[in-house]
């Protein structure tokens, strides 16, 4: 796992900065809730994380967590249980 350190918060977007090898649209375990984010921009050791859960809680210098892998979903059809 890769790790960055939060250095700016605005509502639901927040930067991080550290030595973490990040890259775009990787998602992203945000905070001691582990809230989850994804990567939007990255310049040099710093990025840009768009926060989909409640950012209220959070505060600078709380670890930002890497998974190395891009955001997803599993959808599933009303009638059938099988992953699309």
């Amino acid at each position: 796992m890769q790790y960055k350190k939060i250095i700016s918060i605005n509502g639901p977007v927040i930067e991080a900065r550290g030595e973490g090898d990040f890259a775009m649209h990787d998602m992203v375990y945000v905070g001691s809730n582990k809230m989850i984010g994804e990567v939007i921009k990255l310049s040099k050791d710093i990025a840009t994380i768009q926060v989909y859960e409640e950012t209220s809680g959070l505060r600078i210098g709380q670890v930002v967590e890497g998974t190395e892998a891009p955001l997803s979903i599993m959808l599933r059809t009303r009638n059938d249980r099988k992953c699309i």
